[in-house]
This record gives structure tokens, sequence and C-alpha cells, in this order.
């Protein structure tokens, strides 16, 4: 089973961070995050695409952008993550897998 989100070659995508939490549990509903790198396996920038792309909250935790279509190969991509809320900073990466989307 794979831990990688699919990222449609071609395509709009909503990026979507879920239930992001403080160091004690509760929801962030006024943070600030950001997609701030998209990069190939072998660590080349995506062209295709402005960055920091901001994230909005939308609620309960949840903060979403619009990835616009992106031409690229199919392969393994990583997005670099960053939230901040309070003085505080965290950040990730998640894995994506380029993919044509079948019908």
């Amino acid at each position: 089973m794979s831990n990688h989100s699919p990222l449609y070659i071609n395509n709009s995508m909503i990026a979507v961070v879920e239930g992001l939490r403080d160091n004690h549990g509760t929801l962030i509903e006024d943070g600030t995050v950001v997609v701030t790198d998209l990069v190939t396996k072998s660590g080349v920038h995506v062209g295709d695409i402005i960055l920091p792309l901001t994230m909005d909250h939308v609620g309960e935790g949840r903060y979403e952008a619009v990835i616009p279509p992106l031409s690229v190969p199919q392969g393994l991509y990583y997005a670099t993550i960053r939230a901040t809320y309070n003085g505080m900073q965290g950040e990730w990466t998640e894995t994506l897998v380029a993919q044509r989307r079948q019908a």
C-alpha cells in the first residue's frame, strides 16, 4: 500500500492539509500554511508552478489550495509544506506520484 498522493498530469488539483493541530492537540484555525517547494525525485524544481502557494483555511484545521495543471513527466515528486502559528513553525515533505488520470 502506497503512502504517496497522486499528482494528475495536466489536471488542476486541490492540495489539502487535514486536521492541522498544535502541540497540545488543538485544531489550528488561524495558521498560515504554504507549499514552499515542489521538486522532482532528483531535486529539480518544477517550473510550471508559482511558489510559495498559500493554502486557505476552510474549517476544522483543514487548509486547501489549488494546484494548477502541471505538465510533468510521470514519477516521484516532493512537496514541502510549512505551517506557522503563534510563533511556532512546522515543516514536512509530502511525496507525490505524477500519473495520468484514468477514465
